[in-house]
């Protein structure tokens, strides 16, 4: 369903049994949000609001099916409860108490025929709903753990075929002792981990009364991090179980559900794979007395992903099922390991070989085994070549491998979906091909089972809630609308091997609600969601079935794709991990007491401009006597839009503005925008969102360059910003330049859609920083509509400030000058006799000089003794 944006669909609510149809209503202008179909409570109304509640634990943890029990919830702000929401048949509330406003009690009746294991669940108040939790239903007898009961010499005795809800705390090991006969099957299956209360590693371990080992687990293919010990009992006595945490940690919060019975326990089903619509012939595997068969029973039609089977005889029937892979194609294997008819499956397998589209399976049945399987394919056939192992809970690490007639290897592939094999493969050629299987360490064991479907991808399409806070898996995933008012999520598609646009369905939708969405645009994978409750709808609460639907146009039939929630329950380190998730296929809504407060966007007149940034105008409405503090929170931000992540509203405010910002490849298109709102009342948070907004994107007015620039300190520079038009506008624009460095300044210039360039006269100070000055960018804004519109023109602009040069010295008198010497000429050089007859010359002049005073003749001094 293609509707054009801006004009939300109205998906009329539809009950339980009802179709669900679309209904497009009349389109409202590109430019106004869905008009709310209900006013505001008048604001003389009282103001009676309970806060949103939680729901914290469950105790105990379970229940056993074709009895009644009491089941004791704890949370907070549950003194209103209204309602338990089950999502799986066979578990009826009789009574539900508030004690007090943290404490319920719910008195609950289990039918006969009530599916085993995991029941989620969400409580109804008047405030709101509740995060999912667990009650597991069992087949047999709940018995209270005792304590003492962590010696081995004196452990708790139970009756062979109970189950224990007990909890292990720091260090603690709990013992129980149970007696059996010979030949009996003893089985220890604990669900911890899986309960979905704290980070608790279990590990299970049946001794003998000498204290010796007979099986030990620490986790387990079939049941991830929680463990299952099984053994045929070598003599009659008493056996005892050991639980402990794995690491030797624990808590008050580490409970667990330990089920000890003679029922059977088998790992896998062989063969793993059934064709929807029949009744498979099975084996199931890995049970300590050996293969054991199932109830007889008809895989559904419409089963997918993998189907549950659960093990019983005249013994018992088993806690939790093994799996089987659903699948509409031939499947051919080898025969089921240990029978006559098996053969090595290390050589070659030589039965019919099957076409593509088909599947294969087998079992690596010893370590260091490579099973061998053989199809055809067509030249330039593309396939989808993808294991199941580890999704049907089987403990193989799969590897797939395609080898030609020759045996030359073609392709290869480990892991892709978790520790399964994925391989997208084109044939080469016409003809028969090999594919092996092996485990990725060359393990191998009789539960080491596999299915390998070959077959031209499948077109697929899934929903799921985005989460809004990624540190908080829950939170705003369940839909919780006051009455008269709004509450919005964001829906996801997730579509496989193919496109186009998914129309969103939804039905069994509280009375009262109305759901406003435009559906998914083929090239996007999200669209938010807006329910929208009447002034007078009832308080109720109901699980809504969500739908995706893609027209394929030809006479292909739609193709229609589920809703499925992932719920995490157990988070822990390292790095936030996911130890242990739930799933479910409906989403809870319900009609709470009306908010003191709405919120509604007025609706912009102006486009946000790439590259540019807005301000969404929110009004904000108080009933009477409410004075709290409104937050207000962007639901999502389409592709290149940045927002503010929360803005506040202060207590004297009607209005605030909502900043966003578009990239410069934001794509020019129109998305529908979502605020939230919060404001903390009665303890918690009650939340209302706004309808949904057409935002428009569009391409920028102008573009240009700056040219650098430079000028000494104390003086302009002309800093030159070259234009070039994008879309026209009438009148002027203003441009201003900013990113300059301190102490400068320019005024801003006005343009018009003819301006090529603009010249910004810059001045600098006498304090302006010397050197080179980059980031300048400038913006261009005018009004439209009576908007404002802002938006960078050009970026990257340098201004380089020059210091001045030095001044002068100060003038000194003027000197005469001295008249030019005249150099006299270099004497001639001697020749050695004129040097010699000069030397005698002076010689003979000393001699002949009169002796002066003092002297006595011949130059001695008087008194001198010769």
């Amino acid at each position: 369903m293609v509707v054009a944006l801006g004009a939300p669909v109205l998906i009329s609510p539809v009950r339980a049994g009802e179709p669900m149809v679309p209904t497009t209503a009349s389109a409202a202008p590109v430019s106004a949000p869905a008009a709310p179909t209900t006013a505001p409570a008048s604001p003389s109304a009282p103001i009676v609001v309970a806060g949103s509640p939680e729901l914290h634990d469950i105790m105990p943890a379970g229940l056993t099916r074709g009895t009644t029990g009491a089941l004791t919830l704890r949370g907070a702000r549950l003194g209103e409860v209204s309602e338990a929401l089950f999502y799986k048949p066979g578990v009826s509330v009789r009574d539900l108490k508030a004690v007090d406003n943290n404490t319920v009690v719910m008195n609950c009746a289990v039918a006969a025929d009530c599916p085993l294991g995991e029941h989620p669940l969400r409580l109804r108040t008047a405030g709101g709903v509740t995060e999912l939790r667990t009650v597991w239903v069992g087949a047999l007898p709940v018995v209270a753990e005792v304590e003492p009961n962590g010696d081995f010499a004196a452990p708790q005795k139970i009756a062979l075929n109970s189950t224990i809800d007990g909890a292990i705390t720091l260090e603690d090991i709990d013992y129980y002792a149970v007696e059996v006969k010979k030949g009996q099957r003893l089985t220890a299956e604990i669900e911890a981990m899986r309960l979905g209360r704290a980070m608790f590693d279990p590990a299970v371990a049946i001794l003998d009364s000498r204290r010796f080992e007979q099986a030990v687990s620490d986790d387990s293919s079939l049941l991830l991090q929680d463990s299952v010990a099984s053994i045929v009992a070598p003599v009659d006595g008493v056996y005892v179980i050991s639980v402990r945490d794995a690491s030797l940690g624990g808590s008050e919060q580490s409970r667990y559900r330990l089920h000890v019975g003679t029922f059977p326990r088998p790992r896998v089903a062989y063969p793993p794979v059934g064709r929807p619509g029949e009744e498979p012939a099975v084996t199931l595997l890995g049970d300590a007395a050996g293969a054991v068969r199932p109830p007889p029973g008809v895989m559904p039609a419409d089963a997918a992903g993998a189907w549950p089977i659960n093990a019983s005889d005249d013994t018992g029937v088993s806690p939790s099922p093994v799996w089987m892979r659903p699948c509409p194609y031939p499947a051919r294997g080898e025969p089921l390991p240990g029978s006559p008819s098996a053969s090595p499956t290390s050589a070659p397998v030589e039965p019919a070989v099957l076409s593509a589209p088909c599947a294969v399976y087998g079992v690596i049945a010893a370590p260091g085994e490579v099973d061998r399987h053989r199809f055809r394919a067509a030249k330039g056939q593309n396939l989808v070549i993808e294991s199941f192992a580890r999704r049907l809970r089987s403990p193989l690490d799969c590897i797939v491998e395609v080898f030609d007639a020759a045996g030359q290897g073609l392709a290869g592939v480990d892991d892709g979906a978790g520790v399964d094999s994925v391989l997208n493969w084109t044939a080469p050629a016409d003809g028969e091909y090999e594919l092996r299987v092996r485990d990725h360490l060359g393990r191998g064991g009789d539960t080491f089972v596999y299915v390998v479907e070959i077959a031209p991808p499948r077109a697929s399409l899934g929903l799921a809630l985005e989460r809004v806070d990624a540190k908080r898996p829950q939170h705003l995933q369940a839909v919780a609308v006051p009455r008269g008012n709004r509450f919005a999520v964001l829906v996801r598609a997730d579509r496989q091997n193919t496109g186009g646009a998914v129309a969103l369905e939804f039905g069994s939708i509280p009375g009262g609600v109305t759901v406003h969405s435009t559906g998914i645009e083929a090239d996007r994978g999200v669209t938010p969601v807006v329910f929208e409750a009447a002034a007078d709808a009832p308080l109720a609460g109901s699980l809504v079935d969500v739908r995706g639907r893609i027209k394929m146009g030809d006479a292909s039939a739609d193709l229609i794709g589920a809703f499925r929630q992932t719920i995490p329950l157990v988070i822990a380190a390292p790095n936030e991990t996911v130890y242990y998730q739930t799933h479910v296929d409906r989403l809870a809504a319900a009609v709470t007491q009306p908010a003191p407060f709405r919120i509604d966007i007025e609706p912009p007149k102006s486009p946000l401009v790439q590259n540019g940034s807005k301000a969404l105008k929110v009004r904000v409405t108080r009933e009477a006597g409410f004075t709290g503090e409104v937050t207000l929170q962007m639901l999502w931000n389409p592709p290149g839009i940045a927002s503010a992540v929360t803005v506040p509203v202060p207590v004297s405010a009607a209005e605030v503005l909502y900043p966003l910002s578009a990239a410069p490849d934001a794509p020019v298109r129109t998305s529908n925008v979502v605020i939230l709102a919060r404001a903390g009342i009665a303890g918690g948070d009650v939340w209302v969102s706004s309808a949904l907004t057409p935002l428009q994107v569009e391409r920028p007015f102008v573009i240009g360059t700056i040219q650098m620039a430079a000028a000494q300190r104390g003086q302009t520079a002309s800093l030159l910003v070259k234009l070039e038009p994008v879309r026209p506008f009438e009148g002027t624009a203003v441009l201003t330049m900013l990113g300059l460095p301190a102490h400068t300044s320019c005024s801003p210039k006005q343009i018009t859609a003819a301006d090529k360039e603009i010249v910004f006269d810059v001045a600098t100070g006498p304090e302006a920083p010397i050197g080179q000055h980059g980031g300048l960018l400038c913006q261009l804004s005018l009004v439209q509509n009576g908007e404002e519109i802002t938006h960078r023109v050009a970026q990257g602009g340098v201004l380089r400030i020059d210091a001045p040069p030095p001044a002068p010295a100060p003038a000194v008198a003027a000197v005469p000058a001295a008249p030019p010497s005249v150099a006299a000429p270099a004497p001639k050089p001697l020749s050695r006799l004129e040097q010699l007859r000069k030397q005698a010359a002076e010689k003979a002049a000393a001699v002949s000089k009169p002796a002066s005073a003092g002297e006595a003749p011949g130059g001695s001094a008087k008194g001198a003794v010769p």
